[in-house]
């Protein structure tokens, strides 16, 4: 046995807006694949352009995207999916109790609460796929196969 080693796929990168770029370099250079990346609120000027070098790559990327939109809205996160799962709680652009916000600092800073919140409550936040925002208000939604937000995200 190597002490100090383990294999990639027993390795979890949980990161936050840009550091979601060191992530996807920690992804591209490492000789194998990561298990796991959990992205919270990963920043647009990071990943927007889709270029797939950009994406985050592990066996498994979940993705809580918490203040989507543009600067010139003052929002950091970014719209695309970039995961095998995406979350976007309430819509994914801005989050109650979150106003006078600079940047979206706050609404971008709510994911990693949420996250933490997931560890400690395993039902917090059940969740279902749906096309789109409005899509599910209207009650559209795949009500037969609810899964998990943050730490107990599957892509089962």
């Amino acid at each position: 046995m190597d002490y100090g080693q383990t294999s990639g796929n027993k390795i979890q990168i949980i990161c936050h807006s840009m550091g979601c770029a060191v992530a996807n370099f920690i992804s591209q250079v490492t000789e194998e694949k990561i298990g796991r990346i959990t992205g919270l609120d990963p920043a647009q000027p990071s990943f927007e352009s889709g270029d797939p070098s950009e994406q985050l790559d592990a066996s498994f990327v979940d993705i809580i995207h918490k203040n989507a939109g543009y600067l010139y809205e003052m929002k950091l996160g970014m719209f695309n999916d970039c995961g095998y799962v995406d979350f976007r709680p309430n819509g994914g652009r801005s989050q109650p109790g979150s106003q006078n916000e600079l940047y979206g600092t706050c609404s971008n800073s709510r994911a990693i609460e949420y996250y933490l919140e997931s560890v400690k409550d395993p039902d917090a936040f059940e969740s279902f796929e749906s096309h789109s925002y409005e899509e599910f208000e209207r009650g559209v939604f795949n009500k037969q196969k609810p899964t998990k937000m943050g730490f107990w995200a599957s892509n089962t």
